[in-house]
C-alpha cells in the first residue's frame, strides 16, 4: 500500500444551468450527463469533511465545509432546503497525491456562506441517493413466471441518477436448493421505489453507495479485484473491538474503503477478527489543507461472519 503523505482532494458541485462560467468544468459522472456545470475545488482551498457510508435502507450523509471561496462560487454554490425537488450533485475525490478515489458521491441537500472571523465559511449537506429516495416511482406490472431477478432489476433501473449495482443470489433463489425464484401469479408494483425494494428484498440488503444501487445478504459482498489489506502498514490505530457481530476500528484516512466490499483485515493485537471481512460502514472525519495541519481519520465497521459469498458487479 503507497504511503499516506500529501492529503489531496477534489470537490465538484454541480451548479444549475443558468450559471455557467468559464471557471466551471462540465459533467463528472454518467449520471448527471449535461445537467449544467461543475465548479471544481481544490487545494490549496482547505475543505472539512465529514462522511458517513452504510450498508443500511437509509441514506449515507456527507457535510463539506469550503474555507474562502470566491463571491462568484459561493453564490454559485446556495441551494435552499426547499429546493429538495432539484437534482444537483457532488463528488468528492480524497486520498493522497494524484491517487484520489470517488469517497462520496451523491445530491445537494443545502448549502450556504457564512462569515467566520477573517474566513467565508461555505457549508454544504449532501445525501447518497437522497434525490432518488424521494423521488423515485416504481409502477410496473409483471406477467405470470417473471424471475424474481427481474423485478428487482426492474426497481433499481427506475431510481433517478442511480445506477443498478450488484444483486446477491440469496435475493432471487431459494434458500435450500439455489433455484431461481419465479413469480408464479405475475405481481403488480405502484409508489415509490424505495418503498417497493424494500418489499422485494429481505430486510438491511437493500443500500445505496456513490449512487449505485445493490441488494446483498448479510454474507455476500461486492468481488472486484484483490481485497484491500488493513493492518498497521496501512494505517490500522489500535486494536479492532468486536460489539456483537459487528468489529469496529480506526484507521489513518483510507479512501479506498467501500461499504459492501470486502477487506483482509491484519491486527497484531486483536488476530481473532483476522481474516476477509465484508465492510458494513465507513466515517471519514478530517482536514485537508496547505495551511492547517489537521488530522483525517477513517473509522470502519466490518461483519464478523465466515464463509462470504462474492457478487459481481453487472
Amino acid at each position: 500500500m503507497a504511503e499516506k503523505f500529501g492529503r489531496n482532494y477534489t470537490l465538484y458541485v454541480q451548479m444549475a444551468p443558468e450559471t455557467a462560467s468559464p471557471s466551471f468544468v462540465g459533467p463528472v459522472s454518467p449520471s448527471a450527463p449535461n445537467n449544467g456545470p461543475f465548479i471544481r475545488i481544490e487545494l490549496p482551498l482547505s475543505v472539512e469533511f465529514d462522511i458517513t457510508r452504510k450498508t443500511l435502507s437509509s441514506n449515507s450523509t456527507a457535510s463539506f465545509r469550503i474555507y474562502n471561496l470566491s463571491l462568484e462560487k459561493r453564490n454559485a454554490i446556495r441551494f435552499n432546503f426547499s429546493n429538495y425537488g432539484t437534482y444537483r450533485q457532488v463528488v468528492f475525490k480524497a486520498g493522497y497525491g494524484t491517487n484520489t478515489p470517488v469517497v462520496f458521491q451523491g445530491n445537494m441537500t443545502q448549502a450556504w456562506s457564512v462569515r467566520e472571523g477573517v474566513n467565508f465559511i461555505t457549508q454544504i449537506e449532501c445525501l447518497d441517493g437522497g434525490f432518488a429516495f424521494r423521488n423515485g416511482q416504481f409502477n410496473n406490472q409483471f406477467v405470470q413466471k417473471t424471475p424474481q431477478l427481474s423485478i428487482i432489476q426492474s426497481a433499481l433501473s427506475s431510481l433517478p441518477h442511480v445506477s443498478p449495482g450488484a444483486i446477491g443470489p440469496s435475493m432471487y433463489t431459494t434458500a435450500d436448493s439455489g433455484i431461481p425464484y419465479i413469480n408464479l401469479s405475475g405481481a403488480s408494483y405502484s409508489g415509490n421505489t424505495v418503498t417497493n425494494i424494500l418489499d422485494l428484498v429481505p430486510k438491511g440488503a437493500f443500500f445505496v453507495d456513490r449512487e449505485i444501487a445493490h441488494c446483498l445478504g448479510e454474507n455476500e459482498y461486492i468481488k472486484s479485484g484483490n481485497a484491500i489489506n488493513i493492518n498497521s502498514a496501512s494505517g490500522l490505530l489500535g486494536t479492532p473491538v468486536l460489539e456483537e457481530t459487528l468489529v469496529h476500528f480506526d484507521m489513518i484516512f483510507e479512501p479506498s474503503l467501500n461499504i459492501g466490499y470486502a477487506a483482509q483485515l491484519t491486527s497484531i493485537t486483536g488476530d481473532n477478527f483476522n481474516g476477509l471481512r465484508k465492510i458494513t460502514a465507513v466515517k471519514h472525519r478530517g482536514i485537508i489543507s496547505d495551511a492547517v495541519c489537521g488530522e483525517a481519520i477513517t473509522t470502519a465497521e466490518f461483519a464478523y461472519f465466515n464463509n462470504l459469498v462474492g457478487v459481481s458487479l453487472p
